[in-house]
């Protein structure tokens, strides 16, 4: 398989922010939906890092701002 690149997405995340799989908070859609780096149709999955730690970015039911944060912790 393709190797996927991973966004490094932690300048979008609000300062309290703390990690676990969670909907991805309004202020991080946005600045990232600037950048173009959000979950779309053609590229329903992305890859960030998130202040050292490795998240899958997945666009949910409820369309383009309705992303779900999936944490993969470090072992």
């Amino acid at each position: 398989p393709a190797v996927r690149e991973i966004y490094a997405a932690s300048f979008a995340v609000p300062e309290g922010f703390s990690h676990g799989t969670q909907p991805a908070p309004h202020t991080m859609v946005s600045k990232l939906g600037r950048w173009g780096l959000l979950p779309d149709a053609a590229q329903p999955v992305k890859q960030y890092d998130i202040r050292g730690e490795r998240y899958t970015a997945l666009l949910g039911p409820g369309g383009p701002n309705d992303v779900r944060l999936i944490h993969h912790p470090r072992m």
